[in-house]
């Protein structure tokens, strides 16, 4: 059961709820709906073809490199807020290939928790995850060859903190904007015909280090100065009630006054724990996004599956236009009979049977 609430701006009021789930939103003192998703796209496949639908991937990216929705619903549907539209625990495969699924978590350094989350990475078609504390040997990442992904890393000097994976989408790294406490990716996608960037962030706020804000103050200045979207997933460790938590310490209020200055704003909804371990249970895992995809994300729930790691996975998705499909011939449909008759037709009207003889 994902608790879920109306969605305010954060510099104008604060999260209203009530037990109702009220389907209206306010951005900016005007209230505006969501719509819900369009059905989920499938393969056809005819009885010569099959239509796959193309994907596109980073080229030479690797483990060692240093290297966001439109509206789309059916008469069937009626609108309510897509950002408080409850997930199911087998949701892994109800994302489509017209959607941009994203996964957040925290593995902690974990075998278990990374075989965990290569799963629903391998599962779907178009996928961007953003761990924190990803399970490193000697430095190197390991674990996520199964996921069938680009890996992303914020650096090959020290055990990095954090890693980008990408599946399904052009993206590349941004190593200016790259640290061990941080990686940086844009990616290329296509909303309504037109080509868009949108830039991602996996961060972790380490909890014996002092808390400071350098690298994505710089991050949002970017972003800023070439007007792209941001969308960041972090690992704060910082208490605060703006992120549905039931307490405050200093690491939280020094995280509100920061993004006081910012564009980003937080998306979390409701107050499920996004970390629990023995009888503690707070929210300090964070997803922060432009003003500009406010209206664009949807489906931002904790999932209840069992992640392997004290951290809880974080779900949600944007829209994208599907993939041009690829035409390609399903050799399991073949006609064989009607191959051989065509065959030997062809060679009859060119005098290859004769030649063929001749030979023999």
């Amino acid at each position: 059961m994902v608790p879920t609430g109306v969605w305010h701006r954060r510099d104008s009021a604060s999260v209203l709820a009530d037990s109702n789930y009220s389907a209206h939103y306010e951005l900016g003192g005007l209230p505006f709906r969501f719509p819900v998703p369009g059905p989920v796209v499938r393969t056809v496949v005819t009885s010569k073809l099959v239509i796959i639908s193309a994907s596109a991937g980073a080229a030479g990216a690797s483990n060692s490199a240093g290297d966001a929705l439109a509206n789309s619903s059916t008469g069937r549907q009626t609108d309510t807020p897509l950002l408080c539209q409850k997930k199911q625990k087998d949701d892994i495969h109800n994302y489509g290939k017209d959607e941009l699924s994203f996964i957040q978590i925290n593995v902690q350094h974990s075998r278990a928790g990374t075989a965990n989350l290569c799963k629903p990475i391998a599962d779907l078609h178009n996928v961007v995850a953003l761990v924190q504390e990803p399970w490193i040997n000697k430095e190197k990442i390991l674990g996520f060859g199964p996921a069938g992904a680009t890996l992303y890393r914020g650096t090959l000097d020290v055990g990095p903190h954090t890693c980008i994976l990408t599946k399904g989408v052009v993206s590349y790294s941004l190593p200016q904007f790259c640290d061990r406490d941080t990686t940086t990716v844009c990616l290329s996608v296509n909303v309504q015909n037109r080509e868009k960037r949108i830039v991602i962030t996996s961060i972790y706020l380490p909890i014996e280090e002092q808390l400071t804000f350098t690298m994505l103050d710089r991050i949002c200045n970017f972003c800023k100065d070439e007007k792209l979207p941001l969308i960041v997933g972090c690992d704060s460790n910082a208490h605060h009630p703006l992120r549905g938590g039931s307490d405050i310490n200093q690491r939280g209020q020094l995280l509100s006054e920061f993004l006081a200055t910012t564009d980003l704003e937080v998306a979390n909804l409701g107050n499920e724990p996004t970390f629990c371990v023995w009888n503690t249970q707070t929210i300090i895992d964070v997803t922060l996004v432009s003003r500009v995809l406010l209206r664009d994300g949807y489906h931002w729930h904790v999932s209840c599956d069992d992640s392997m790691s004290d951290h809880c996975m974080i779900r949600f998705a944007i829209k994208r236009d599907k993939s041009a499909p690829i035409w390609c011939r399903n050799v399991k449909h073949t006609d064989w009979q009607l191959y051989e008759h065509e065959s030997c037709k062809n060679q009859s009207v060119y005098g290859l049977d004769r030649l063929i003889y001749l030979r023999i």
